[in-house]
C-alpha cells in the first residue's frame, strides 16, 4: 500500500474532521491533507495530526464577520476623523492572507474601496 494511503488509513478520522473544518478553503480535500501530513516522517506523524487538531482555522463568513467588528472599533476609535481619512492596510504579501483581508474589507459595509490600500503600494512610495 502507498505511504499516503496507509496514511490516510492510520489517520482517516484526524483527517476527515480536519476536512470538514477547513471545508470552505479553496480545493481542500482529505487527499490534500493526506499530502500535507506525508511531508512528516513516520515518527512525526502524530504531531501533524496534532498540528491539524490545534490549527485555528476561520472561515470566510467569520472573517467577514471579525472584519465588520474591527472596522466598527476603527471608526468608534477615531470619532470626529473623516472617514476618508482613515485607511485600512492588510498586511502581508499579495495573494496571501493579506489578500484574504482586502477582499474582507471591500465587502465590509462604511468602508470605500480607496480606503484600503495594499502593503506594496506604500512600500513603492518609499
Amino acid at each position: 500500500m502507498p505511504r499516503r494511503a496507509r496514511i490516510r488509513s492510520r489517520f482517516s478520522n484526524d483527517i476527515r474532521a480536519a476536512a470538514r473544518r477547513f471545508r470552505d478553503h479553496e480545493a481542500m480535500s482529505g487527499n490534500l491533507i493526506a499530502r500535507w501530513m506525508a511531508q512528516f516522517g513516520d515518527p512525526d506523524l502524530d504531531l501533524a495530526v496534532r498540528l491539524l487538531g490545534n490549527t485555528r482555522y476561520y472561515s470566510g463568513g467569520q472573517i467577514r464577520t471579525m472584519m465588520r467588528a474591527l472596522v466598527t472599533q476603527v471608526y468608534d476609535r477615531l470619532q470626529g476623523v473623516p472617514r476618508d481619512r482613515i485607511y485600512f492596510i492588510p498586511v502581508g504579501r499579495m495573494g496571501g492572507g493579506a489578500s484574504i483581508l482586502a477582499r474582507a474589507l471591500g465587502e465590509t459595509p462604511g468602508v470605500e474601496r480607496d480606503q484600503i490600500k495594499h502593503m506594496a503600494e506604500k512600500l513603492s512610495r518609499v
